[in-house]
């Protein structure tokens, strides 16, 4: 009865480390928003939207008006300081935009979104905020990867921008193994 009850719990646990691997989503809802961006060229990073360990797959943004805006993956290098990572770049239609993608990205890293022609929607909302922006911050196109901008202020805004990360995949064994070990620590009691 003791060796089931130990493998019982050996099973859950590795079930657990399974469904532990589940996809998440950084940003805000895709929505139309009240207010559209009339700002262009400017760079800005939404510091309390942190990425997993994983890889994005997807990103929407709801676009006020059509041009160009870029998905930005940084790095806070210095308070207020961000340094470029990743950066995909995409023409939007007003509306709503959906993008496919494959952007490896680290625990800690920040979202970002580069505004060019493209508008993005958003609300002003009150209370604590999450964006700060460097505000023509003197990239005519967008940053490259390795480029850094300083942000100059904080919005009380959110913006119409959603990413999915799926998380770095378990081994495959993984759930077997913890179940195996648990087993053989079942049969050495047992023995002993």
């Amino acid at each position: 009865m003791r060796m089931l009850r130990t493998l019982g719990l050996a099973a859950a646990f590795a079930g657990g480390l399974t469904a532990a691997a589940s996809a998440a989503t950084v940003g805000n809802d895709v929505i139309d928003r009240a207010t559209v961006d009339t700002w262009s060229d400017f760079s800005f990073a939404f510091t309390n939207d942190t990425f997993i360990d994983g890889t994005i797959t997807d990103w929407s943004v709801f676009a006020g008006g059509a041009g160009d805006i870029a998905l930005l993956v940084l790095d806070q290098v210095a308070p207020n300081t961000f340094e470029v990572a990743a950066v995909e770049v995409q023409n939007v239609a007003a509306g709503l935009n959906n993008f496919m993608t494959s952007i490896a990205v680290s625990a800690g890293q920040i979202l970002g979104l580069y505004q060019g022609s493209g508008k993005v929607d958003f609300d002003f909302v009150s209370g604590p905020n999450d964006e700060i922006f460097g505000a023509r911050d003197g990239f005519p196109t967008a940053p490259t990867v390795g480029a850094s901008f300083s942000g100059v202020g904080s919005t009380a805004r959110d913006y119409s921008i959603s990413v999915e990360v799926s998380p770095v995949p378990l081994p495959a064994g993984l759930p077997l193994l913890v179940f195996g070990l648990g087993a053989l620590a079942v049969a050495r009691r047992q023995k002993a």
